[in-house]
């Protein structure tokens, strides 16, 4: 991957966001349950799915399912985009074993509205989001997994998805770069240059998402992710201001 200079844009949101109440009672119906601390239960936005810190996952990857093996390693830091990249791999009981990759990029807005400030903590952030998505990829559900044995007393017994995450993953990336402007709608069809242009600088040349590793298809959508978060960050600051000068 090239080295590069551009970074989620360097904005602060305009405070720390609080939850909801529903969020709030998810966030401590785990706390009750397994010992969390609260800060290791967080949310994006509006969503009622909670997003579970590293510590957080183990546990109740542990408690909670199957699964026999599970590992996560780092595998990039690239201090020229500011991303690190780690591998979360697991192994199912048929003996079936699966990889797939987080990551994470320096000065991107977290769900709790603070920016990721250096490279440790993405380092840091990108083994959480490893472990995440190689437990979403055999299928372990934490809320849905936690409330069945909260019923039945029983873990969850694994079975792969149909869809694989990488095409759920190029899905989001030609809707996020779609709303970036990278993708337009033009006469006669839809102009993708400024979005090949991207892939290219970042990834040796190539232009498509199709060309892509597995490794560079997650660094690709957690820059577009990045950059969507901070410009709607950018977008909703600016829209204050403006209601603040009216006033």
């Amino acid at each position: 991957m090239k080295q590069a200079t551009m970074r989620a844009p360097d904005r602060r949101p305009n405070k720390p966001r609080t939850y909801s109440r529903e969020q709030r009672a998810i966030q401590k119906e785990f706390c009750d349950a397994y010992g969390f601390h609260p800060e290791q239960v967080a949310f994006d936005s509006n969503s009622l799915d909670p997003i579970f810190d590293y510590d957080a996952l183990c546990v109740l990857s542990v408690k909670l399912c199957d699964l026999p093996d599970v590992e996560v390693t780092l595998r990039t830091v690239n201090h020229g985009t500011g991303i690190a990249t780690s591998a979360g791999t697991a192994v199912l009981n048929n003996g079936n074993r699966r990889s797939v990759f987080g990551a994470a990029m320096v000065n991107e807005v977290m769900p709790d509205g603070e920016k990721i400030p250096d490279l440790s903590q993405a380092i840091s952030i990108s083994r959480a989001r490893a472990l995440r998505s190689i437990l979403r990829a055999v299928g372990f559900d934490p809320v849905a997994a936690h409330r069945s044995f909260q019923r039945t007393g029983n873990v969850v017994e694994l079975q792969l998805p149909t869809k694989l995450p990488r095409d759920k993953e190029r899905a989001e990336i030609h809707m996020l770069a779609t709303g970036l402007g990278l993708v337009k709608r033009v006469p006669g069809g839809i102009d993708r240059s400024a979005y090949e242009q991207s892939i290219a600088l970042f990834f040796n040349g190539k232009t498509s998402s199709k060309d892509l590793s597995d490794l560079e298809h997650t660094q690709f959508l957690t820059m577009l992710r990045a950059f969507t978060k901070a410009r709607a960050i950018a977008k909703d600051a600016a829209a204050t201001a403006a209601r603040n000068n009216a006033a």
